[in-house]
């Protein structure tokens, strides 16, 4: 056997700043240009400005410098054909940009010093060749003056993410002036914005003093999953938000914990005063079974048959009190022969019990403040049933992924290819099936299952076969495109469309604005896209061949995305 090795061709990049001088520690990169964040070769400029990047294969790339600066990353590009041998040298010259300056100041309007103050590029105005965000390192920012004052340059793209970073505080996009509200605590600025103001408003604490009824000593106590070891009790924390009601829980080993809603006015902090803990009361609630009316004991068979015996979880939700964070751990239990459970130090005051089993649905239930005694019937659900099977029909382990529509997901991992589960809360699901091995090229469609309260409900998956090659031809402003199997809805909502995402075809391929589906079954299907700013989104159906190759040219009709 002969082995024939291309060397390939060398490719030399300067890079200059706006006013020709060359540039330093720039990262160069020639990214595929059909392709979505792939780079064939990078290399870092030196003290010339000069980068040289070895046995670049022969095709069509984008040579791109970037520059990380402490207020926003500066770019320059050009495209870049490559032939066998030595490429004609690249010179990248930075824009100059404009300016954006601006105030950050509390809901007051009092300047805020030391906010790190940052630009990005949002992602739907990101090069498609440049792929996804860079997981780099990123510079802090720009600091702010002691009068909250701030300057940022060079800015050259048309829009912009400001973030500004203070610890214990968030950005207020209702209140902040030249900028419209983003996604996760950002701002948006366009070019036409010269100046700015800021508006970050302060995270709340919930301060109190906690003590035992008894005059006991506390060893420790935890205030919202937050351990405090203070001599007085005293305790200082940040709520999860910076307005509306809100939980905060307090607990101590053999205590009942202390569980309630807080409201913070306007950016002042929440003084609860001093929190008395009691022993509380003890509370036996019995566990049946609800098809059987057995006890439940938690004694169960495992997958060898061998017996075992599974920890209950269980939660203490006081009445009327917020849902949301902290999200903190169940208790365990375990249950007597009898099927009991003698819960120890509970509110004295009426609560919310829910009881996990992890083989039941969970279980709530509302414990009087007279009750010491309850039963609690426990419902498994319906059965749901299948198997995983590969292009042969044998059966193959997988992991199952059920997503409910409201965003529920539930992961379990049958032993083998054919499965019964039970404890799958009612609803609408899609459900995924992936093997263990990541780089596995067997391949599963999506399942939509619709999940009864009672009886049983049937899901298989059978491997994907050779099928069809499915090509979509896009216009640019489209980002994503989905093919999905029979007649997709369209989605009314961020979350409804997320959803459908869930659903697309496992086998898809991007070149360019192109982007073909491989190992396409037999059918009819529906394709939904979405802009870059996933604003609007167009929806239409096709029939599907059992083989061969489908191309279509994609003419979106756009209609809002409502947010």
């Amino acid at each position: 056997m002969r082995l024939v090795l291309r060397r390939g061709a060398r490719v030399s990049i300067t890079v200059l700043s706006a006013v020709g001088a060359p540039v330093r520690g720039a990262r160069v990169e020639l990214w595929k240009q059909d392709a979505r964040g792939e780079s064939a070769r990078d290399g870092v400029t030196d003290s010339r400005g000069q980068a040289t990047l070895q046995g670049v294969p022969p095709g069509s790339y984008v040579a791109e410098a970037t520059l990380a600066r402490q207020a926003v990353d500066v770019h320059a590009s050009q495209p870049l054909e490559v032939q066998t041998g030595e490429a004609p040298p690249v010179t990248l010259r930075l824009e100059e940009g404009r300016t954006l300056r601006g105030t950050v100041v509390n809901p007051q309007g009092l300047p805020l010093p030391g906010v790190s103050v940052r630009a990005e590029l949002l992602s739907a105005d990101r090069p498609r060749y440049r792929g996804a965000q860079s997981i780099g390192r990123t510079p802090e920012g720009v600091r702010t003056d002691a009068e909250g004052h701030f300057t940022l340059r060079p800015l050259s793209a048309a829009r912009y993410t400001l973030s500004a970073t203070l610890a214990e505080h968030r950005i207020d996009g209702a209140l902040s002036q030249g900028v419209h509200a983003g996604e996760d605590e950002t701002v948006i600025v366009d070019k036409d914005t010269a100046e700015v103001r800021l508006v970050l408003r302060r995270i709340p604490h919930v301060r109190g003093r906690v003590v035992a009824e008894d005059g006991a000593k506390l060893e420790f106590f935890e205030v919202n999953g937050r351990r405090y070891k203070d001599p007085e009790g005293r305790f200082d924390l940040p709520l999860p938000e910076a307005t509306g009601a809100q939980r905060f829980v307090v607990r101590a080993r053999g205590y009942a914990p202390v569980d309630r809603s807080v409201t913070p006015g306007g950016d002042g902090d929440v003084d609860v005063g001093t929190l008395t803990l009691t022993r509380g009361r003890t509370v036996q609630v019995f566990l049946r079974d609800a098809a059987t009316g057995e006890p439940f004991t938690g004694r169960v068979r495992d997958d060898s048959g061998q017996w075992a015996t599974v920890a209950i979880g269980y939660r203490i939700h006081g009445d009327g009190v917020a849902d949301g964070p902290p999200y903190l751990p169940a208790t365990g239990a375990v249950p007597r022969k009898d099927g009991s459970l003698r819960l120890e130090h509970l509110p004295s005051a009426a609560f919310t019990l829910e009881v996990d089993t992890q083989l039941h649905l969970p279980a709530r239930v509302t414990v009087g403040e007279a009750e010491d005694n309850l039963t609690l019937s426990l419902d498994s659900g319906a059965r749901v049933t299948g198997y995983v099977r590969d292009a042969r029909g044998q059966p193959l382990g997988a992991e199952l992924v059920f997503t409910r529509s409201d965003g529920l997901t539930l992961q379990r991992s049958p032993a083998s290819g054919e499965f019964t589960l039970r404890a799958i809360p009612p609803g609408l699901y899609t459900v995924n099936a992936w093997l263990m091995e990541v780089t596995s090229e067997t391949l599963f469609p999506p399942r939509t299952v619709q999940v009864p309260p009672s009886g049983e409900v049937r899901v298989t998956f059978d491997e994907l076969g050779t099928g069809t090659t499915v090509t979509l031809r896009l216009p640019p402003d489209v980002d994503l495109a989905l093919l999905l199997p029979g007649q997709a809805p369209f989605p009314d909502s961020p979350r409804a469309f997320e959803h459908l995402r869930l659903q697309q075809h496992p086998v898809a391929e991007w070149t360019g604005t192109s982007v073909t589906f491989r190992r396409v079954p037999k059918g009819h299907y529906t394709v939904i896209a979405s802009t870059r700013d996933k604003d609007r989104v167009h929806r239409e159906e096709l029939d599907v061949p059992a083989e061969g190759t489908l191309s279509r040219d994609v003419k979106p009709v756009w209609m809002p995305l409502a947010r």
